[in-house]
């Protein structure tokens, strides 16, 4: 009587979707496409389990879904018709990420709207070869240093230095200096269990070049072996909204305000 009970609640679970879990799409790979080759119309998706992820896992997307094809994408896994599947973008989670939840919808103008991170101007990566774990690459872009034009062809520094000791964590910013190369400066390293702040943030940009321009942060724990390119693992610090600064290209200002930041830490993304 009692399996009979528990399978008629789980079954009752299921036809309500009360047990929807949230993942991200992407095999881990960083290989940008979570879909799986075989026209079946599936994407792999990964759970976080005590800090870490789970090894992928392939579901159908529902018909409905409208999930941009990408990595890091967090959506909400429930079932329709017994069969578990992706059902939507989770919308808090896409938020969270930086992205706009309106973005998946067809029938809103707002999907026109380009994302920061769509955005290759300056965009930062981490390196692609398996020799560079802990090595970012800053792409190509434009800049205009006191009136005059330079093109920025792309170049990577290494992060190595900054991992702290294990069970601490800290943020490593990259900066693109007036004379069109590279710095990072990294945080006085914390306890694991401390949030990123943008305290920790200005901590980097006070270390910077006044004429610097802010490219990207970094997270990095004591135990990291490889950078992630999880969207809760770096920050975009582009200023593309901010206005040049005496002399330089960008200045220190970010793209997030100090309320953004805030929000963001406040909704454990940082």
């Amino acid at each position: 009587m009692a399996d009979r009970l528990d399978k008629a609640i789980g079954f009752h679970r299921q036809q309500n979707n009360v047990d929807i879990r949230i993942g991200y799409t992407g095999d881990g790979t960083g290989s940008g496409d979570p879909r799986l080759r075989d026209n079946s119309g599936r994407m792999y998706v990964r759970f976080q389990l005590a800090g870490r992820y789970t090894l992928p896992v392939p579901f159908p997307v529902d018909t409905n879904a409208n999930i941009p094809v990408a990595d890091n994408i967090p959506i909400e896994v429930g079932y329709i018709g017994g069969e578990e599947i992706i059902l939507r973008v989770y919308r808090r989670g896409f938020l969270q990420s930086g992205s706009n939840p309106a973005s998946t919808n067809p029938g809103d103008p707002q999907t026109t709207v380009t994302q920061t991170a769509d955005i290759t101007q300056f965009q930062c990566k981490r390196s692609l070869d398996s020799s560079k774990p802990l090595y970012v690459v800053v792409l190509q872009g434009y800049i205009e240093i006191g009136g005059v034009a330079h093109v920025f062809l792309s170049d990577e520094i290494d992060l190595s230095s900054f991992v702290p000791a294990t069970g601490e964590r800290c943020i490593a910013c990259v900066y693109l200096k007036d004379d069109l190369t590279l710095e990072a400066f990294a945080s006085t390293p914390k306890l694991i269990t401390d949030a990123i702040t943008e305290e920790d943030i200005d901590e980097c940009r006070q270390q910077a070049a006044s004429t610097s321009m802010s490219i990207w942060g970094w997270f990095l724990d004591g135990d990291i072996t490889t950078l992630d390119e999880d969207p809760t693992k770096n920050i975009d610090l582009r200023p593309f909204m901010a206005p040049p600064s005496t002399g330089g290209g960008g200045g220190g200002s970010t793209t997030f305000t100090d309320d953004e930041i805030r929000e963001m830490i406040w909704l454990g993304v940082i």
